[in-house]
């Protein structure tokens, strides 16, 4: 493996590759479909080529006429005009072209049939590729010079490129005519040559509006080739320079060659890990490389996942901060947002205000904002006449970007200057308010969750309020009957001592539903006691004034999955509702079934029965009510509570066949606690 072999091979990878990027980008005008022609005929002759030995010189410049024909009709696409002409003094060399690229390949033809065992080019050939080279340079200058003074910054790449080729080849073909033989260094040297001017193509196909195409350079890949081909050079320089100390500096020379080496690659890791550093690299590439600064598509993700990382509700605000500050490479900032018509800092990135900085919603500063349209310079000669009091004197901040929502400014953020200088332009305010738009909304989002989350502890409250309202109402009936009945009985032992009882329970289930008006639950909430459903129900009919019509269909004990003074309460309300349904005579049979997975307990009356539009549309929903004195929310509390404890409220019911309140629950097993209440 020589030398030949080697740089040929790298300049047939550098445009195969440039090539196959082209293709892949599905080229939408001829000038970039030539272009990848062009590339691939390089690439075919650097490969065949890197084979000096096997492949004669005869067989190599056919190749290489056609490579050069490839590139005059590349030129021929880039000086048509888009509607489709060209200008007579552009027509007449591109003729002279294509001839002398004919009649180059005619010689090569010639020479191949009639004398292929010729060693070398014979002096036709060489006369007519200095012709081709002198051509193509004429067309790339003419090219640029036609090209408009707005269009040429996007253009002088690939002339640069296009030019260095021709002039190689000029060079080289001068040289094999004067000397009359091929020199090995002018050839490995030849390719090496235009394998560097690939990276001025790419940019200048990046750059152009006339090669449109669909491949396109990655910013970031751009700033890291030019850092690392930078990385090389210095580390190349060093090299070389230790090479001298280590020849000519004697004695010393070892240790200076060791120290230049070390102490290159301690600076050269330095500067990389400098964030000031990697900025003003980063900024000269996209000033240098690109036509547009950003990479949108780049930035619009980096700042959306950037926002929805971590807690999204903890540390959003300092978040939005750190992605508007990363945009222009700001090293800090101040997220200030509106409360009560005053807008006041409340997230900090690596920066700070004074304590008393506050900005009113209608002072001059927040109408230069414009409704979230326009963004402040606070330094240099955009900055605005006048700046807030508590700004003054402080002059690390450099820009103030609204935060808007529907033309209404919901915050601004103060950025500090840039670690390397950025001149903000069209572009730069038109991304940062992009994004800034954008970072309100997520603001707007985090306060309406916590609106919401309030205003479901709210509903929350008035749910268990309510609840508690309605068993108030039971105990202040239980208690006013007390009262009536204390006329006739009040000097009777046995009377005063249940009056106690009654009294204390109702004392005790007073401060329990107190304590449920809690929001806020134990962070380890209990597992669910036991309560048996049997004993309850004989509780409640026994002290209830119509004990006499109350059945009860079940023997034994019947345990379930629910709070005893919650299952107490739904009984006591379902029984006393069929009570109330069955009229003076009716009466009330309460049956309770176990399977041992699920209990059923059927509250059954012999009342008129309902209707089932009634039960489906009225019968549950709160603060509706059939009685006079009734709340409206005695069936919908009893529901509810069922659904906490995993159970079901069914209603079985037919007008004139009376109403069966069901209800199904967990049974309980062995090893669940039975409730003290029980």
């Amino acid at each position: 493996m020589n030398v030949v072999f080697v740089t040929h091979v790298i300049c047939a990878a550098a445009f195969g590759i440039l090539g196959v990027l082209l293709l892949a980008g599905r080229a939408r005008n001829r000038a970039a479909t030539a272009l990848a022609m062009a590339c691939c005929a390089t690439a075919i002759w650097a490969l065949a080529a890197s084979f000096e030995g096997p492949v004669p010189v005869t067989v190599l410049a056919p190749v290489e006429s056609l490579r050069d024909g490839v590139w005059f009709y590349f030129l021929r696409a880039l000086l048509v005009s888009p509607r489709g002409t060209m200008p007579p003094w552009a027509r007449t060399i591109v003729r002279a072209a294509f001839a002398f690229v004919a009649l180059s390949l005619a010689l090569d033809v010639a020479v191949l049939v009639l004398t292929p065992a010729v060693p070398t080019l014979v002096q036709p050939q060489v006369i007519a590729r200095i012709a081709i080279a002198v051509l193509g340079l004429s067309l790339v200058e003419n090219y640029y010079r036609n090209t408009q003074v707005d269009d040429r910054w996007n253009a002088v790449p690939l002339v640069i490129a296009l030019g260095a080729m021709y002039s190689f080849d000029l060079f080289f073909y001068v040289d094999v005519q004067l000397s009359r033989k091929f020199v090995s260094s002018l050839i490995a040297a030849r390719p090496v040559a235009d394998a560097m001017c690939v990276p001025l193509v790419l940019l200048s196909l990046v750059r152009s509006h006339n090669l449109r195409t669909d491949v396109r350079l990655s910013h970031n890949a751009a700033f890291h080739a030019v850092t690392l081909v930078t990385s090389g050079v210095f580390l190349m320089a060093a090299a070389f320079v230790g090479a001298l100390f280590r020849r000519y500096g004697g004695q010393w020379g070892i240790l200076l060659q060791v120290t230049a080496l070390f102490g290159s690659a301690v600076v050269l890791a330095t500067v990389l890990s400098s964030e000031t550093a990697r900025s003003r690299i980063r900024m000269a590439v996209l000033r240098n490389f690109f036509s547009y600064r950003y990479d949108y598509r780049v930035e619009w993700l980096r700042s959306i996942e950037a926002l929805y990382s971590g807690d999204k509700a903890g540390n959003l605000p300092e978040r939005l901060v750190h992605v508007i500050a990363d945009i222009v490479n700001s090293p800090g900032g101040v997220l200030f947002q509106l409360r009560d018509r005053v807008f006041v800092p409340t997230a900090f990135w690596n920066a700070s205000v004074p304590a008393t900085a506050r900005e009113a919603a209608d002072s001059d500063f927040m109408a230069a904002f414009r409704d979230g349209r326009w963004v402040q310079e606070l330094v240099g000669e955009g900055a605005p006449a006048t700046l807030p009091p508590w700004l003054a004197g402080i002059d690390d901040f450099w820009l103030a970007v609204p935060l808007p929502r529907e033309r209404e400014i919901t915050g601004f953020v103060l950025l500090e200057k840039p670690r390397a200088p950025v001149h903000p332009d069209w572009e730069v305010f038109d991304l940062l308010r992009t994004v800034a738009r954008q970072t309100a909304s997520y603001l707007f989002e985090q306060q309406a969750e916590r609106a919401l989350a309030d205003a479901q502890l709210l509903q929350e409250y008035s749910k268990r309020f309510a609840f508690v309202v309605h068993d108030i109402k039971n105990l202040s009936s239980q208690l006013g009957l007390i009262l009536s009945n204390a006329r006739r009985h009040g000097d009777n032992p046995e009377f005063q001592a249940d009056v106690l009882r009654t009294v204390e329970n109702s004392v005790a289930r007073m401060n329990k539903l107190i304590s449920q008006l809690r929001v806020t639950a134990a962070p380890d909430a209990p597992p669910p006691q036991a309560a048996d459903a049997v004993a309850i129900v004989r509780e409640l009919t026994a002290a209830s004034a119509h004990s006499s019509r109350v059945e009860i269909g079940a023997a034994g004990s019947v345990r379930v999955l629910m709070d005893a003074d919650q299952l107490r309460s739904v009984l006591s309300h379902l029984i006393d509702n069929a009570v109330e349904a069955s009229g003076a005579d009716g009466r009330v049979r309460v049956s309770l079934g176990d399977d041992g997975e699920r209990v059923t307990i059927d509250i059954t009356d012999e009342g008129p029965g309902m209707e089932v539009s009634f039960v489906r549309d009225e019968l549950f929903r709160p603060f509706r009510s059939t009685k006079d004195t009734g709340l409206g929310i005695g069936a919908f509390q009893t529901r509810e509570l069922i659904r906490a404890a995993g159970g079901e409220l069914d209603v079985i019911t037919k007008p004139g066949a009376g109403t069966t309140m069901r209800i199904v629950l967990d049974a309980a097993r062995e090893s669940s606690r039975v409730s003290p209440a029980a």
